[in-house]
């Protein structure tokens, strides 16, 4: 049995002695998952009690699900990691109406719940966008503004009732956003590489004797509606939405979303379905950190070495052109499997892919060594979850300080068993140790490919998926190539899923920008960005 499911009934006895009196229920729900119904009033305990007894490291993600129209009302969703064992706490909460001053129902209820920003400061970000979606006003949070919306808008887009055209605030103190109070200024924005980054982050410091003392950042400009548009197409029609919200790993957005709904009906994927997924996957992997490793080398000067990862990227997509036809987007994911099969020869040539890129990878590290300014890397915005918890970190960032998570060896994401062992991780945590753990990654991208190429199965690729789906929920989970990415599938019952919802590490890099740049030389700003490698679609959506 695999380690996540293995973990699942001592996740949900550890659940059971921390909160079991704050809590209804505690169900493990396989796929490495533990249900858990949440207590409105008692919610905040809950919480507290999870994370003080280090129950839950890291708050994940936390989304709405408005159910009004099926009398569930508003449903408050926080997904939870329990240590490393793989494992993830979904806590599910219905919130209660809000009432006016005199204690009469609100004739257009104020949904509300305590806000857990104290717990993790990644709530600070989520929260934020579960409040201008779904109007959820969280008492206690520290300035409840637009994340991803233009602060001029009015109402709760994703919101099915009244509450859609009206704006909802916490009552008391606090409401007040920060950008409403008056700032004491000092903040100077700061260019950054939007092309790899695929599309534009806004990023303001302040700084003292040539550092930055402080950093903001503010997203949203490619903000799309991503999951709003999923709630009025076909389970299959939300397939070229997830495909198109982060380009630079549109394979991976398919295949989290896609497991997630054959999980939910029951789908077995056939193995070469599977293989080619994850041949796709890793190929979109490995040109995923060369883009990441020419970036840096650009702003370092080194356009020559720069040019030579961006023409090894280009055989690598030429591979991926040859099966699915796209080389910016990869549209060929279906629920059941893939869209279509490889073509004949296919699996040569992912063998003379993973040859070509282990011998390559070997040079791109002697080179980048080799560079006289390579040595800036060093001591650059080092990144430690311990000294950092709360944030949700994930993928090469947490790797490259010696924390070995990730959602391939856990058993989390599916088909990897047979064809990926164990990951790579190097000490330091700072710059370079990032830029060259994604080197070496490739590495172990190149040798998977390998193997699937020498053992490719045959038969179908694809099951037929039901064009309804029944009411239920279920996550899907892959790592991305810049850490972990959930999909959260929530079905009423009929053609159209009731919510989607993705869980970007995007979104959770670009939260932390703030205490990462603390200490980087403003010469150097640029470069640590680039070094935590952010994708402005998975933040914006």
């Amino acid at each position: 049995m695999r380690p996540a499911e293995t973990s699942e009934a001592e996740v949900a006895e550890s659940v059971r002695e921390a909160a079991e009196f704050l809590v209804r229920s505690i169900v493990p729900a396989g796929h490495g998952r533990v249900v858990v119904e949440g207590i409105p009033e008692l919610l905040g305990q809950a919480l507290a009690a999870l994370r003080d007894r280090g129950v839950c490291r890291d708050l994940l993600s936390l989304s709405v699900v408005d159910l009004t129209e099926e009398g569930g009302g508003l449903q408050l969703v926080h997904h939870l990691t329990a240590g490393q064992a793989g494992a993830v706490i979904e806590l599910w909460t219905r919130l209660p109406a809000g009432t006016t001053e005199g204690g009469a129902a609100a004739p257009e209820p104020v949904a509300a719940a305590p806000s857990s920003a104290r717990q993790w400061p990644a709530a600070a970000w989520l929260e934020r966008e579960a409040w201008e979606m779904h109007g959820v006003a969280f008492d206690g949070h520290p300035g409840l503004e637009r994340l991803l919306l233009p602060s001029w808008w009015v109402g709760h887009p994703m919101r099915r009732d009244a509450a859609r055209n009206r704006t909802a605030m916490p009552s008391g103190a606090g409401a007040m956003p920060p950008s409403a109070k008056e700032d004491v200024g000092g903040w100077a924005t700061v260019a950054l590489p939007a092309i790899p980054m695929g599309g534009t982050l806004r990023l303001e410091v302040r700084s003292q004797g040539g550092k930055v003392t402080a950093a903001r950042t503010a997203v949203g400009l490619l903000h799309r509606g991503v999951e709003a548009l999923a709630e009025g197409r076909t389970w299959g029609g939300v397939l070229p939405l997830a495909a198109r919200a982060a380009v630079r790993s549109s394979v991976h957005w398919q295949v989290a979303y896609a497991t997630a709904v054959e999980r939910l009906v029951g789908l077995e994927v056939p193995p070469r379905g599977w293989a080619l997924r994850v041949a796709l996957m890793e190929l979109e992997r490995i040109a995923d950190h060369l883009l990441s490793h020419a970036t840096v080398l650009g702003i370092l000067g080194a356009r020559a070495h720069a040019a030579r990862a961006w023409a090894d990227r280009e055989l690598v997509l030429d591979a991926m052109q040859m099966c699915t036809g796209g080389r910016v987007v990869h549209d060929v994911v279906a629920i059941g499997g893939v869209a279509a099969d490889a073509p004949q020869g296919w699996p040569e040539r992912l063998g003379e892919v993973s040859e070509v890129c282990t011998r390559a990878v070997r040079e791109h590290v002697e080179e980048a060594r080799g560079l006289p300014q390579w040595d800036r890397l060093s001591g650059l915005a080092p990144v430690h979850p311990d000294h950092m918890p709360g944030w949700g970190l994930s993928g090469p960032l947490v790797r490259a300080s010696d924390v070995g998570l990730d959602a391939r060896l856990d058993g989390r994401a599916g088909g990897y068993s047979s064809h990926f062992s164990k990951p790579y991780t190097v000490k330091g945590g700072d710059a370079r140790a990032r830029c060259e753990l994604r080197l070496l990654e490739v590495a172990v991208s190149a040798k998977a490919l390998g193997t699937i190429a020498a053992s490719m199965p045959g038969g179908r690729v694809r099951e037929e998926a039901p064009e309804e789906v029944p009411p239920g929920r279920a996550l899907g989970v892959v790592e991305d190539p810049r850490g972990e990415l959930h999909c959260m599938v929530v079905s009423a019952g009929g053609p159209s899923p009731r919510r989607v919802h993705f869980r970007s590490p995007d979104l959770a890099h670009a939260a932390a920008l703030g205490e990462v740049l603390i200490g980087v030389p403003l010469v150097d700003v640029p470069l640590a960005v680039a070094s935590v490698d952010i994708c402005v679609g998975g933040v914006d959506r």
